[in-house]
């Protein structure tokens, strides 16, 4: 009987119920999943966003914190080209110049190449990781770019050891693993977040950078 009520729609009839039934799904589908709740009173998108801000705080400490540790690797004293030393008299009882003796006699060229090294990586995965996202999935990509990010700042004071080379290399490595970041939160937002709150899901995903 259903059979023969749908054989007698004209085409047009027909495809505008198709197209109804689709909006309906679309629509449920929609309410379920920005109203899921992962734990009561709390949206799965905004535990989303709280992982995320954590996320992006972890990406940033793994960016910068070689700029930091420089300081104390480094041995200015030996440095033929820094001419940054203070001019003031060093008194009797002055032990600050034992703190610039570093393990490492890079001048300031050779760290900048060190620092520098990352960001070329960095910007070379920028473009393909969101295509890369879509291929293989935005929540694994992000981990896994994180995950190898942060295994290779391990290795850090292992490569430096071993050679000056060896480390801008593996600087460059980080930023291929880093550089995938942000593609994959701007696709996982694309699908959790609605389009009227995704300028405040974003923003406070990405205050953690």
């Amino acid at each position: 009987m259903h059979g023969k009520m749908i054989s007698t729609r004209t085409d047009d009839e027909v495809d505008c119920l198709i197209e109804r039934i689709s909006d309906t799904e679309s629509v449920e589908k929609a309410e379920k999943l920005y109203s899921y709740e992962s734990y009561p009173g709390i949206q799965k998108r905004h535990v989303l966003t709280i992982w995320a801000f954590l996320g992006f705080f972890n990406v940033y400490c793994l960016r910068v914190n070689l700029s930091v540790a420089l300081v104390a690797m480094v041995n200015n004293t030996d440095s033929s080209k820094n001419d940054s030393q203070s001019t003031e008299c060093v008194g009797p009882n002055d032990t600050t110049t034992n703190n610039l003796s570093g393990e490492f006699p890079w001048n300031e060229e050779t760290q900048g190449w060190v620092l520098g090294a990352f960001f070329y990586g960095y910007i070379i995965t920028q473009i393909p990781g969101g295509y890369l996202a879509a291929t293989f999935g935005a929540k694994r990509l992000f981990a896994y770019g994180i995950l190898c990010t942060s295994v290779l700042t391990l290795l850090t004071p292992v490569a430096a050891r071993l050679h000056l080379g060896v480390l801008i290399a593996l600087r460059v490595v980080e930023g291929l693993g880093e550089g995938v970041t942000f593609p994959c939160m701007h696709a996982m937002w694309g699908n959790w977040a609605p389009v009227w709150e995704r300028s405040k899901l974003t923003g406070f995903a990405y205050a953690g950078c």
